[in-house]
């Protein structure tokens, strides 16, 4: 018969509760090292996973999270609390981490691209994209943000996708038709 009081059992593990995520991240910020190890179990999963939905290479991630879980130990103590919770500020640091390390990554130069653009150009068949178009499409490889090229083609943030798109797309079935 249900009392309406909790299980003596019940209650004991209540108190025994583990700290939550601020908690755990207040305490790192005082360099308790153990609140750190118990930081790296919680959220570890969830950082490399960020890291991964933008970097490609394993071994690019794990130097990011590295980075990610090093910077944490360094700025907990400026982490404000009423700014969002800790985990958002975990995953929040992970995501710029790893957009920042792949901006500074060199764009491979692609093998035969210039002669395949050249050819492409010449090709009297080919339709070719616009001349915006193979400009936004040369920028973005070249790792120019859209706001970059929207400024260099005096076009609106929300226009270069299109541009991009519809560039790839037409690039793309150029290259069919030379095939």
């Amino acid at each position: 018969m249900w009392t309406g009081k909790a299980h003596p059992a019940h209650a004991a593990g209540s108190a025994a509760r583990a700290p939550s995520i601020d908690d755990l991240l207040k305490r790192v910020a005082l360099g308790d090292r153990r609140a750190f190890d118990a930081l790296y179990q919680a959220g570890a999963t969830k950082v490399h996973s960020v890291i991964r939905h933008v970097v490609d290479d394993g071994a690019v991630a794990e130097e990011v999270a590295f980075d990610v879980w090093l910077q944490v130990w360094r700025s907990a103590p400026n982490q404000e609390a009423a700014r969002g919770g800790a985990m958002g500020w975990l995953l929040i640091t992970a995501h710029r981490n790893a957009i920042a390390r792949l901006r500074s990554s060199p764009v491979p130069e692609l093998p035969g691209a210039a002669a395949a653009l050249a050819a492409l150009r010449a090709s009297p068949r080919a339709a070719t994209p616009a001349e915006d178009q193979w400009r936004a499409v040369s920028m973005a490889y070249g790792g120019r943000t859209r706001e970059e090229i929207g400024a260099v083609l005096g076009v609106e943030r929300g226009t270069v996708p299109r541009l991009l798109r519809d560039g790839v797309k037409q690039a793309r079935g150029s290259f069919d038709t030379m095939t």
